[in-house]
């Protein structure tokens, strides 16, 4: 994904990517004119005391003269990664970060089927997300040749487990054909992990699905987000909250400040739908009229809010901050 950026000197634009698990080579890069200077870590990044060059598995800048820098962090970790560019001396272009997923689509959702399709000797990887109180979780698959199906509440040890599994964590019944299923009536909560190998080429599909159970609830964690303050002009300012499985999510503003009608902030869903556009002083201390609410909450359906302000050309003012973040589970 490719995005403009304009940075005056001194000022600061931040954006933050999510990684899936089992993405390789992400590479963010910037291009442009002045002397924009790139940053990215697998963790917030403390400005300015980090200003300067790193290069680490997990934070790497630069810091050469001119926009043109790269990046490129061969196994990234799965989660969410922070951007940082700064205008040493003020300029624009673009940023663009990339990465590669080993599979079209390595988790799988509850119900949802994918496609396979292996070569004798190739192994397909997936994770599964379960919910707390779920039950019945039962992957299967179905098709032709004959692909071989493990399931485990651990990383599969690959090819030392090879064969047949039947635990309370960990199944895989190595069969002839490529129709094998396993059902875990009580499923812990968290990641379990898929593995199909074929043993023999072969191509069909494969499904998880299980029962959510218990009552849902609201569960509320510290979550500090926030803009410079006041923010930057011809600046976006964006990051996102996701809970795996969540209904519904929500982040509380302890104070969003915005110059009406010209500097705009958006929230959007998991299906990235706009849900709100918000501008003005609107939240102070916790409350204020935003979002349909008093309270400071802007809530949205299903497990994903990206929140993004976006900052015109003159004014500027004190922006946004978060301080907790809650999902309904």
């Amino acid at each position: 994904m490719t995005q403009n950026i304009s940075v005056g000197t001194g000022a600061n634009a931040t954006f933050t990517i999510d990684i899936p698990a089992n993405a390789t080579d992400l590479t963010v890069s910037i291009t442009g004119s002045g002397d924009l200077d790139l940053y990215v870590k697998n963790a917030p990044i403390n400005w300015p005391s980090e200003q300067g060059s790193h290069n680490t598995a997990t934070f790497k800048a630069p810091y050469q003269s001119g926009s043109s820098e790269s990046v490129t962090f061969p196994s990234p970790n799965a989660g969410t990664w922070h951007v940082l560019v700064n205008g040493y001396s003020a300029g624009s272009g673009t940023i663009t970060a990339s990465w590669t997923v080993t599979s079209s689509s390595s988790v799988l959702a509850n119900g949802v089927s994918q496609n396979l399709n292996l070569s004798t000797g190739e192994n397909a990887e997936y994770t599964i997300d379960i919910p707390a109180n779920a039950s019945d979780l039962t992957v299967a698959t179905t098709g032709s040749g004959d692909l071989d199906l493990y399931v485990k509440n651990a990383p599969i040890n690959w090819p030392s487990e090879q064969g047949s599994h039947n635990t309370a964590t960990f199944k895989a019944p190595y069969q002839t054909g490529s129709n094998e299923s396993v059902t875990f009536p009580a499923p812990n909560q968290g990641t379990w992990y898929v593995l199909v190998n074929a043993y023999q080429a072969g191509s069909g599909t494969i499904t998880a699905s299980w029962t959510s159970g218990g009552t849902p609830q609201w569960n509320y964690e510290t979550l500090v987000e926030e803009t410079p303050h006041n923010y930057g002009n011809n600046q976006t300012y964006e990051f996102i909250y996701q809970k795996a499985g969540a209904q519904q999510v929500g982040v509380h503003f302890a104070t969003l400040n915005t110059e009406a009608n010209y500097d705009f902030l958006y929230v959007y869903d998991e299906n990235d739908n706009l849900v709100y556009t918000e501008d003005g002083n609107l939240i102070s201390g916790g409350s204020g009229s935003a979002f349909g609410r008093t309270d400071g909450w802007v809530v949205v359906s299903g497990a994903k809010i990206r929140i993004r302000l976006v900052t015109d050309g003159s004014v500027t003012r004190y922006g946004y901050k978060t301080d907790q973040a809650a999902h309904y589970q």
